[in-house]
């Protein structure tokens, strides 16, 4: 998945360019497209959220309130195609590897909850590419 795809698809225009330096292109950074995930030999979990909305998801509610979830039987369905989230017998499961994730974020990466695009990424120069419409506190001048 992309985390903005109708962004781009504007790549195509051969305007994109100077509409990216000009700030008038850039990603929604409201849309779910960064991911965490798991798997093991049978199961496949993930969860996309957006990057200004980083969250740990305590519970499957608040898991499906704030992400596009996915669960994935690979036995069963070695090309994972068919998202097992949607059935409530799975529901137990989604929780089982949720708390997996959270437990392996919590090994891994620490808190996990930087909304990094408010923080100035240098991907294509501030301001045209910040997530923010107000430049953050601690970011460095502008050059």
């Amino acid at each position: 998945m992309m985390l903005d795809a109708d962004f781009w698809f504007e790549f195509a225009d051969p305007d994109a360019p100077r509409r990216i330096a000009a700030g008038e292109l850039r990603p929604d950074w409201t849309k779910r497209g960064f991911l965490r995930a798991c798997n093991d030999h049978r199961y496949t979990f993930g969860r996309y959220f957006a990057p200004l909305a980083p969250n740990r998801p305590i519970s499957v509610d608040e898991l499906f309130a704030h992400n596009d979830v996915v669960l994935y039987d690979r036995q069963e369905d070695p090309a994972q195609m068919r998202n097992l989230v949607a059935d409530p017998a799975h529901r137990d499961l989604v929780a089982r590897y949720s708390a997996l994730l959270e437990q392996l974020i919590d090994a891994e990466i620490g808190t996990d909850m930087r909304a990094w695009v408010t923080e100035r990424p240098r991907l294509l120069g501030w301001p045209t590419w910040h997530g923010d419409t107000e430049p953050a506190a601690h970011a460095a001048p502008r050059r």
